[in-house]
């Protein structure tokens, strides 16, 4: 998470904290945050102002309210790296993994080249949300300015790597799902909409959707059973494994 350098820091450090604990973060909590995000943090800018309510919501578990205090951080604070950095954390902890990849990639966007701390803070989250290509850039960014990756940093991005070198083997199973799909004779559409990301076990998931249109909670019930099916066969016939890559049956929202 970055701070910035404001008043309002002790606030983004006390958040920060309750991001990281186990134990759920209280309503009591809560309260008392929101409170002071109000009273000394809204006069002082508006814009930091949504960016902490918004991890607050996070705290929260509120999605949607999380997307609409980043809309409006935006408008104030026009395309900024702090911004889009704690909207990604935010993404993340409520598990809207394709928000917080969005997040990251506005945020790679505004990063200074110059600035060691945000490239390392740029290498970090790439490892952790699967943008393997974006945290090389960053690696070779930092090492233009005679700084030195330390060792986790190359570990992690090693990691991904052979991650994406694997998930180039997993071509042939989508077209199976497709094909099995196309064999049922519905519409369909696969969408992707995770690359990867971090879970609480330190294992990287690859996450993917499959659209149905206008199927009964039945039918994508019994789809799904058969697609995990067709992944167990490919990870078999394949000796490859596929604990980590999962495929979600679901309806197109109207």
């Amino acid at each position: 998470m970055i701070q910035p350098k404001t008043k309002s820091e002790e606030l983004f450090r006390k958040i920060e904290a309750l991001y990281e604990q186990d134990k759920p973060v209280l309503p009591l909590q809560i309260q008392r945050l929101k409170q002071d995000v109000i009273k000394s943090v809204f006069s002082e800018s508006v814009g930091l102002g949504h960016v902490l309510y918004g991890l607050i919501t996070g705290l929260e578990n509120k999605p949607d309210e999380i997307a609409s205090r980043y809309r409006q951080a935006q408008h104030y604070l026009n395309d900024c790296l702090i911004t889009h950095m704690n909207f990604m954390t935010a993404f993340k902890y409520v598990g809207q993994y394709h928000e917080a990849g969005r997040a990251f990639e506005a945020a790679f966007e505004t990063v200074d080249p110059s600035n060691p701390f945000q490239l390392r803070c740029m290498i970090s989250h790439a490892a952790r949300l699967g943008f393997y290509k974006k945290g090389q850039t960053a690696i070779e960014l930092l090492q233009k300015l005679n700084e030195v990756p330390d060792t986790a940093e190359r570990a992690t991005l090693k990691s991904l790597e052979d991650f994406s070198m694997k998930e180039q083997e997993l071509t042939g199973l989508i077209a199976q799902i497709l094909s099995f799909l196309h064999s049922k004779g519905i519409h369909k559409r696969l969408n992707h909409i995770e690359t990867s990301h971090l879970c609480e076990d330190g294992e990287n998931f690859h996450v993917y959707s499959v659209l149905l249109d206008g199927q009964e909670p039945e039918e994508i019930a019994q789809y799904q059973y058969e697609c995990d099916n067709v992944l167990a066969d490919f990870a078999n016939e394949k000796g490859i494994d596929l604990s980590n890559f999962v495929v979600n049956i679901l309806p197109i929202e109207a």
